[in-house]
């Protein structure tokens, strides 16, 4: 369960349930582009943003859905700018 796939449901700290699933993620598109491991589409704006993700601590329940979750930092993926990171949660779905 330790494996974050596509359809797991991303939960940024500070969001407040907007968060969104998992879907497949970009190709590079040369130097300024670099691609991503998944893409997620928010369920507060619709919008979708391209994000590589690592585990990075404790398992938790996520109450919402009752589900084993990990924390997670997120990586925010950019076109041309340098890429930002903040951190979060991933539900498992799998």
């Amino acid at each position: 369960m330790d494996s974050i796939q596509v359809g797991d449901y991303l939960e940024p700290e500070g969001w407040d349930g907007l968060g969104g699933l998992l879907q497949a993620g970009h190709d590079a598109v040369g130097e300024s582009y670099p691609g991503s491991a998944f893409t997620v589409e928010t369920m507060g704006t619709h919008r979708t943003y391209p994000v590589n993700l690592t585990i990075t601590g404790r398992s938790l329940t996520y109450r919402k859905f009752s589900k084993p979750a990990k924390r997670v930092k997120i990586e925010w993926i950019h076109d041309g700018e340098p890429n930002t990171t903040s951190r979060g949660f991933i539900v498992f779905n799998h």
